[in-house]
């Protein structure tokens, strides 16, 4: 497609980059090996990472791959994706190996069908979550508690302390952790898919 500006391939030239790192337009990105070759899993020094398509976005099977390969090191900070077009997101995505991520926004994807397994994201203190228009229900894959190695005595989201949901259209429905450690110890703040704050006791 189109585009102008630095090819993503082009990041592999600096692999001592640090601080914030912003990539634009990424659904003018056809060929996932392109951002493959970005590597940005060995640059180890951006603590913030911003991935932002367009809301043009119509091809999700390569919105889906390029997003697989632009996985960050595990050294990351705060996450930010925007207008992804994939159905489905990446499995690095909610990793625990990523003990580091305390923020984390995923804004107009609105073409997943599911939450990624966020839960257990060990020092994630703050998510929030907007514009996922067809997702219906939130269940056991929001805390991590599905496949192999999963285990009920583990407590997700051990360290969240604001969580936003946000123009979530379609959502109904949100199942219950049926692990024994109860979730969320440290939720403060709540914001429901109207924007209306409450606050969470957890005091039970």
């Amino acid at each position: 497609r189109g585009q102008v500006g630095l090819s993503i391939k082009e990041l592999r030239k600096f692999p001592h980059l640090q601080g914030k790192l912003t990539i634009l337009n990424l659904h003018n990105v056809i060929d996932s090996m392109e951002a493959f070759a970005a590597n940005l899993k060995s640059k180890e020094h951006i603590e913030e990472l911003v991935l932002q398509w367009g809301e043009q976005t119509v091809d999700h099977q390569t919105d889906k791959n390029v997003l697989d390969v632009l996985q960050p090191s595990i050294n990351m900070k705060k996450l930010t994706i925007g207008y992804y077009g994939g159905k489905s997101f990446p499995s690095w995505l909610g990793d625990s190996s990523f003990s580091n991520m305390v923020y984390l926004t995923i804004s107009n994807c609105e073409y997943c069908l599911t939450l990624p397994p966020l839960g257990q994201l060990s020092s994630l203190k703050d998510l929030r979550i907007d514009g996922m228009r067809i997702l219906k229900s939130i269940g056991p894959e929001f805390y991590g508690m599905v496949g192999e190695g999963s285990s009920s005595s583990c407590q997700p989201f051990p360290s969240l302390q604001n969580l936003q949901f946000k123009n979530m259209s379609s959502w109904k429905k949100w199942l219950p952790f049926e692990g024994s450690n109860f979730p969320f110890p440290c939720l403060q703040t709540l914001r429901d898919v109207h924007g209306k704050a409450c606050i969470v006791n957890t005091q039970i």
